[in-house]
């Protein structure tokens, strides 16, 4: 985040939203430093969604995101290095594309909501095994 704070008014690829982009983030310090509130106090156009505090458990994301890692850790010995961040940005793109295909995780991430919902009120807003 902190590198497309400080180099860009568009979001890393060609991706362009049309009207409000909605950004979810789970509210860890290094996303509410004054320079990244500052960057959102400039985009009219992007709109932080409001989360409870430090909730990783309560975003999926986070579970896609360590498929992906997994993914991009498998297959990097297999590949040649990456030496620009467009190369890198391809085969995070190729990753995030392989994973896209596992519709069973997304229908589990889907189904695991409430649960995720009930452990984080049980929690009282703390770590949940999620």
């Amino acid at each position: 985040m902190a590198g497309l704070c400080e180099d860009s008014n568009e979001p890393p690829g060609s991706f362009k939203a049309k009207g409000t982009l909605f950004f979810q983030q789970d509210n860890h310090p290094i996303h509410t430093a004054n320079r990244i509130q500052r960057w959102f106090t400039r985009r009219r156009d992007v709109d932080p969604v409001n989360w409870p505090p430090e909730s990783p458990d309560m975003n999926p994301i986070q579970n896609l995101w360590a498929a992906v890692k997994r993914i991009l850790g498998s297959n990097w010995a297999e590949q040649p290095p990456v030496r620009t961040p467009e190369k890198l940005w391809d085969r995070v793109l190729d990753a995030w594309e392989e994973v896209a295909k596992n519709l069973d995780l997304f229908h589990n991430l889907v189904d695991s909501m409430p649960h995720r919902m009930r452990a984080d009120v049980d929690a009282g807003g703390l770590w949940t095994r999620y």
